[in-house]
């Protein structure tokens, strides 16, 4: 860590799993720090929600313990940008705030506590949360060169997951049918059928919505091939030099899964309103396609692709049929102003363009806007800023 870094690290044995405390309160933060290590967690602490971010990104977490009101930015922005991140989507996140409980709070698998805590209502979360940790991770690895299996295998196994390793898919839809795994690593080229094929029917006999899926390949996968995995949340991991270090990295966000993540029934209720309506996403980060992507199927939208704003020009000259564009700013060969201008402008587009930016200043806003935008979204964008989205620009079909 930097030598000006306000984070503080405390644990009781190298190897422990990892507690991230994000608390400016240095009284309580300590007493946080003092409880995890009783309880066999190493405490990483800090008081800065853009620090906790950084760290975050750098360190595989167990769990985190958020407060709300930080002094640089807002705990929810912290929050929000876990569970947009693949790496972290997953990730257990636990609030203690003096801010109250919402009153349309229904995450049963989020703790929340409301300052002044007691001392029990503590204890019982670190204690849920060392117990969960106690259990291992079961990865189920699909990989038809038993070379690579067996030193995927071992790789994996070093993470302290219990990895049961097939060769074929039938192998691994026998083993799949016997048991849950917490995560998937497929290769998609098996003898007896593809990796494609293999994920419908895995997902036929037990949902996947919970379980963590890799796909582990040497295939030059098209945008389609991209956008089909999506409906998984799979991360890719490209065979290749360092494909071990890659997919250990990979797999270990769900390591730290000491408590599910939220079910999204929030989304899934509110699916039907928006089925159906097209969307064009512009974007060219392919972890940005993945993560937005995934949030607005969950809407049940039908989702077009355009990596650049150029290529969103070509798109919408041949098919202007579209609902809703959303237009990431920053992008090679053409960039959303520019584009954005373009549309608004010359063509007199008469559909609503959302910038999307990686800031949330004031000045983005505004130049957004100026070029033409008809709203704003600051990244990261969570399930929740989504719906607003949708509802503001996106009438029920019923009302269009």
């Amino acid at each position: 860590l930097p030598s000006d870094s306000g984070i503080q690290i405390s644990g009781p044995v190298e190897g422990a799993p990892r507690l991230l405390v994000v608390e400016d309160d240095a009284n309580f933060s300590l007493l946080l720090n003092d409880l995890a290590n009783q309880y066999g967690f190493t405490c990483y602490r800090t008081g800065s929600g853009a620090e906790a971010l950084d760290l975050l990104a750098r360190v595989q977490f167990a769990a985190v313990i958020l407060d709300l009101l930080l002094p640089d930015i807002s705990g929810w922005q912290v929050l929000q940008a876990i569970r947009t991140q693949p790496a972290t989507a997953k990730l257990p996140v636990h609030i203690i705030s003096c801010v109250q409980q919402p009153l349309n709070w229904d995450d049963q698998h989020m703790c929340y506590l409301v300052k002044p805590v007691q001392s029990d209502a503590l204890h019982q979360l670190l204690q849920q949360l060392a117990g969960t940790e106690r259990r291992r991770l079961k990865v189920l690895l699909v990989e038809d060169n038993e070379i690579e299996r067996e030193h995927y295998q071992a790789l994996l196994l070093q993470t302290g997951a219990d990895v049961q390793a097939a060769g074929t898919a039938a192998e691994a839809i026998s083993a799949y049918s016997r048991d849950a795994v917490d995560c998937l690593v497929i290769d998609l080229h098996l003898p007896d059928e593809s990796g494609f094929t293999l994920l419908q029917r895995l997902q036929a006999i037990r949902p996947l919505a919970q379980t963590g899926v890799i796909i582990n390949t040497g295939m030059d996968l098209s945008k389609d091939q991209l956008q089909w995995l999506t409906h998984f949340s799979a991360s890719i991991v490209l065979k290749g030099d360092g494909v071990g270090t890659r997919l250990v990295q990979a797999v270990q966000p769900f390591l730290g899964a000491v408590l599910p993540a939220p079910n999204g029934e929030s989304a899934a209720a509110a699916a039907g309103v928006h089925r159906g309506r097209r969307v064009l996403l512009v974007d060219d980060d392919v972890r940005n396609i993945y993560a937005m992507s995934a949030l607005l199927e969950q809407f049940e939208l039908d989702i077009a692709i355009a990596r650049d704003g150029k290529e969103a020009l070509q798109v919408l000259a041949r098919d202007s049929n579209f609902d809703l564009v959303l237009m990431d700013m920053a992008m090679p060969v053409m960039d959303g102003y520019t584009a954005t201008r373009i549309l608004k402008r010359e063509r007199r587009l008469n559909l609503p363009v959302v910038a999307i930016t990686a800031h949330a200043m004031k000045g983005d806003r505004d130049k957004c806007l100026q070029a033409g935008a008809d709203d704003y979204l600051a990244k990261p964008v969570d399930e929740a800023g989504i719906r607003e989205l949708l509802a503001r620009w996106l009438r029920p079909k019923s009302e269009a």
